[in-house]
């Protein structure tokens, strides 16, 4: 079994069920991504995918389609 990787990213600005479409097929499309969860009434979207995942090109992409990614503090 390959290793695989679980990241949590915070993001504002998704308003309905539309918005978490957008952003689950954008991300889906990044070569090592096994699934995407994103959720408008927490802000959170949830990548699961191979270890070797970036998780800026995942926040770049986000960013790419008009959502913010709230940066942990």
């Amino acid at each position: 079994m390959r290793n695989m990787k679980e990241i949590i990213i915070n993001v504002e600005g998704m308003a309905c069920e539309g918005c978490e479409n957008r952003i689950q097929n954008a991300v889906n499309n990044i070569d090592g991504v096994d699934e995407v969860i994103a959720n408008h009434k927490t802000g959170i979207v949830k990548i699961v995918g191979k270890d070797n995942i970036s998780e800026n090109e995942i926040k770049e992409t986000i960013g790419d389609i008009g959502f913010e990614v709230k940066e942990e503090k």
